[in-house]
């Protein structure tokens, strides 16, 4: 008798395309990424994948989403990374939002890519996140005749470091290239050679104030408030004049005894009333009484 084999996993289909047709496709020589949920675009979205230049390629193939969580600490022997999408699907290579990048795409990867992993804006990163799931099929793959080889940074001397730094200028969002140029040639230098650069802090420095930069970049790439400008303080109320006191009593006068006398009076006058009205009764009922005893007896 034929039984079925329990499996580890399964195909989403079993077909010509085993993967079903729900799944991320992630072209690494375009660096463009598409994400299909029962066989329509979801989301497309370019990304920076691993650092050719350091030896961290993004291995291609085919995977299983191996779990999704939020706010997350990634953390290697030179780095400590928090994100708030995490989706891994080849051990410790996986999609994330990376805030501190405001360009994608293009030849970032080949000498200023990620460890391995995708990095992607933080809103297609959230996209992907709320779609996809445990088991998710993801596709990592290059187009035929792509073939990557380790990109070699250029020799330098220390005359052409020095100068790569002093032609940093003050920083800003663009300058990230030329940083980036500057350190590369630096760490191409023997140690001895890296000893003799003078303005070595002046690229310390630049790369500091270009973190910063990154890090005050909106999520979502969109603009920030202009904290140059005063807020708008028209519906708070003006601290600097006295409240409106036309409404509280004024404690400085006494209050008006007038209603206290009326009053005292009113009650006065209805114990008064009252006191009559309960003589008169008691002696109608006295009379009342004498008349009915006078009527029996």
């Amino acid at each position: 008798m034929w039984r079925e084999p329990v499996y580890l996993t399964t195909a989403n289909s079993h077909g010509e395309h085993d993967y079903g047709d729900s799944y991320v496709e992630i072209n690494l020589t375009n660096q463009h990424l598409f994400l299909y949920k029962d066989g329509k675009l979801v989301v497309e979205s370019d990304f920076v994948s691993g650092n050719l230049s350091k030896g961290h390629d993004t291995p291609t193939g085919a995977f299983g989403l191996t779990y999704k969580t939020m706010n997350a600490v990634l953390r290697g022997p030179d780095y400590e990374t928090p994100v708030t999408y995490w989706m891994p699907f080849n051990g410790d290579v996986g999609m994330h939002d990376a805030t501190w990048r405001n360009k994608f795409g293009g030849s970032i990867y080949k000498t200023s890519g990620s460890h391995g992993c995708i990095n992607l804006p933080a809103s297609a990163a959230k996209k992907i996140y709320e779609t996809i799931d445990k088991g998710y099929a993801v596709l990592v793959y290059r187009m035929p005749g792509d073939n990557p080889t380790v990109v070699q940074q250029p020799q330098a001397d220390v005359p052409s470091v020095i100068n790569a730094i002093s032609i940093i200028g003050p920083v800003t969002l663009e300058s990230e290239t030329a940083i980036v140029n500057a350190r590369n040639m630096y760490n191409s230098l023997s140690d001895a050679d890296k000893a003799q650069v003078t303005n070595y802090d002046t690229l310390t420095a630049a790369e500091a104030a270009l973190a910063v930069l990154k890090a005050q970049q909106p999520a979502d790439g969109g603009q920030q408030p202009d904290q140059s400008q005063p807020q708008d303080q028209s519906q708070q109320p003006d601290q600097s004049q006295p409240q409106d006191q036309s409404q509280q009593p004024d404690q400085s006068q006494p209050q008006d005894q007038s209603q206290q006398t009326d009053g005292s009076q009113q009650d006065q006058s209805q114990q008064t009333d009252g006191s009559q009205q309960d003589q008169s009764q008691q002696t109608d009922g006295s009379r009342i009484k004498a008349t009915g005893m006078m009527k029996t007896i």
